[in-house]
């Protein structure tokens, strides 16, 4: 598969917030964030430009690193000072965001995958629609949305179904001086739940 990649990079520093309000239309309506702070690390899901865990709206404020995506689209925000960071967009097509300049990568291939996310343990989230409960007896729990139906609850002690909570990504390879192929970037495209990849459950 052939795709273009476009970094769409904001002019100057700017809050998360703003960052995210500038860019939430392109992210599109299923959107997830992965934000870290000194403190913890949160899963969010974009209700227009608002980040909401299933407690209610999440709070930008205390956050370093952010990465929100959908389908289309992929925000990185990086904190750099006073509450400002570096925004980009990562796209397959330049973003016209006024402030914002387009860059264009020279790509040959893309090559579509999964990381396993946190746990096997995982089941709905009693109050949420859209949302998973990811378990592990030594941390507790996380609350993560996903794409799709989730399978059905275990059914006793060792009931649990080998299907695991995965990462769904898209890397985009290019050549470099040398003629080597190389990775150029990767973007994260949504949270899914996938099938057993182990040698028993085959």
């Amino acid at each position: 598969m052939t795709a273009d990649l476009w970094w769409t990079v904001r002019e100057g520093p700017a809050m998360l917030g703003a960052a995210v309000a500038e860019a939430a239309e392109l992210l599109g309506g299923r959107a997830v964030g992965l934000l870290s702070t000194p403190e913890r690390h949160l899963v969010v899901r974009l209700d227009g430009d608002t980040p909401v865990t299933p407690e209610g709206t999440a709070d930008w404020s205390g956050v370093f690193s952010a990465r929100l995506f959908g389908p289309d689209a992929e925000l990185r925000w990086l904190h750099r000072r006073a509450g400002l960071g570096d925004a980009v967009v990562v796209a397959e097509a330049a973003a016209p965001l006024p402030g914002w300049r387009a860059e264009r990568a020279e790509v040959e291939e893309t090559l579509d995958g999964t990381y396993a996310l946190w746990g096997q343990r995982f089941t709905q989230h009693p109050d949420a629609a859209g949302w998973c409960r990811a378990r592990e007896g030594r941390l507790g729990h996380l609350d993560v949305p996903v794409w799709g139906p989730l399978p059905e609850p275990p059914t006793g002690e060792h009931g649990w179904p080998p299907e695991h909570l995965a990462l769904v990504h898209r890397e985009y390879v290019g050549f470099d001086e040398h003629g080597n192929a190389a990775v150029v970037d990767e973007r994260l495209l949504g949270i899914r739940v996938a099938g057993s990849t182990s040698a028993r459950d085959r």
